[in-house]
């Protein structure tokens, strides 16, 4: 009967269905991604033409500096989301009670916890570099058309900025960032499943009081 209801894989979807920023935050991020995109439009053309009598790393930069800050600001979103949803994971639904209904149901307080923590660790990420992607090739479309329609050179926009080498270094810094940072989820999923109210606090004030207490120490 275990294996036939999947536990833990209806544990994930009880963490998005609970959390559904998980998946919203970063479309937003992108849709706001977009919407600044379209304002630049009608100078492209011309950031084109300027970027043609750069060296070619200052023009290599010049073209993917709009992809690279949309999907940095994806990436920054995408780390916010995780912080805050292991912060409330467990918390919330011991402060609402919930948890009592929960621990009814024959899943392991085992299954839960990896559930919760496989939502910053892998899922997250994976919507992350999806929605990064998609945002990537629309700005490409979008770009492309315009381009068209101006009589600019199409192909300088997907030829002048290495795109294979762009998304296996966005890749990179997601699986890395993922490994920098799962410590810390532990950190605040500990937290929130200890911390009866302001959670918040009791996960960031003692390593600001411990970086201040450093700070004091070697400025003395």
């Amino acid at each position: 009967v275990s294996h036939a209801t999947q536990p833990f894989a209806w544990s994930v979807r009880r963490a998005i269905w609970e959390h559904r920023s998980v998946w919203i935050a970063p479309l937003a991020a992108a849709g706001l991604v977009l919407f600044s995109f379209l304002f630049r439009l009608a100078k492209l053309p011309s950031l084109l033409d300027k970027a043609n009598h750069l060296a070619p790393m200052p023009r290599v930069v010049a073209i993917a500096a709009p992809f690279a800050i949309a999907t940095f600001a994806i990436i920054i979103t995408g780390t916010i989301v995780s912080f805050f949803f292991c912060l409330g994971a467990l918390n919330n639904e011991r402060r609402d009670r919930s948890i009592l209904f929960w621990k009814s149901l024959p899943v392991s307080d085992t299954t839960a916890v990896l559930a919760k923590a496989f939502v910053p660790l892998v899922l997250v990420p994976l919507i992350v570099i999806a929605t990064a992607v998609a945002t990537q090739l629309i700005m490409l479309l979008v770009a492309t058309i315009v381009l068209t329609a101006t009589g600019a050179n199409v192909s300088q926009i997907w030829t002048g900025w290495p795109l294979v080498q762009f998304e296996l270094t966005m890749l990179y810094v997601l699986v890395t960032g993922v490994l920098w940072y799962a410590p810390i989820y532990g950190w605040v999923l500990m937290i929130s499943s200890w911390a009866r109210r302001v959670a918040f606090l009791w996960a960031v004030l003692p390593w600001l009081g411990l970086f201040l207490l450093e700070q004091m120490a070697f400025g003395t």
